[in-house]
């Protein structure tokens, strides 16, 4: 899996939400096909997030997030305890304050073994980049897939066919998700 999907500044938003929320929370995101991380364009970063929060995700501080990676890869290896797991058991376990949330997020711009929720997760934890312009979120999508996920699936919301084109025609993926 560890699919990474693009929100593109030509994405329907609270379409693309309500989609992302849907899959991410179907069988507490252990579905193969479940998005892990979203590079969403800079132009539509904010009200992405406000959309993604309205679809019940909730936005990890920094010191939140460096304890929910301890709690999540406690010697380096992903926990069976987030595993396919409730938001609040993965809260209980990380330490964090109990709040209503159907998925977790946390923001990232580091791709590897330092940046482990660059990779797969298996739980309702969704990892959010930022890009400046497709062209970066098509190279941070990249990055990420030679780290963990090529030959799985990638995602896009837009209308601009252009970017799907170019996701399928060059991106190490067997499925495109439009």
């Amino acid at each position: 899996g560890n699919v990474a999907v693009i929100i593109d500044d030509s994405a329907d938003l609270a379409d693309a939400a309500r989609k992302i929320s849907e899959s991410k929370c179907f069988d507490n995101a252990t579905s193969c096909s479940s998005e892990n991380s979203l590079v969403i364009l800079n132009s539509v970063y904010g009200p992405m997030l406000a959309e993604l929060e309205k679809a019940g995700g909730v936005l990890l501080d920094a010191e939140e997030k460096k304890k929910l990676q301890a709690a999540m890869w406690p010697g380096g290896k992903l926990s069976a305890e987030v595993m396919a797991r409730p938001v609040e058991d993965i809260l209980k376990v990380a330490g964090l304050a109990p709040r209503a949330a159907k998925f977790l997020m946390v923001e990232e711009t580091g791709v590897g073994k330092d940046s482990p929720f660059s990779g797969e997760k298996l739980s309702l934890v969704l990892t959010l980049y930022k890009a400046r312009s497709f062209e970066d979120a098509f190279e941070t999508v990249r990055r990420i897939y030679a780290y963990q996920g090529a030959g799985h699936s990638v995602g896009i919301h837009t209308k601009n066919d252009a970017h799907v084109m170019k996701l399928g025609l060059e991106m190490p993926a067997a499925r495109v998700i439009v």
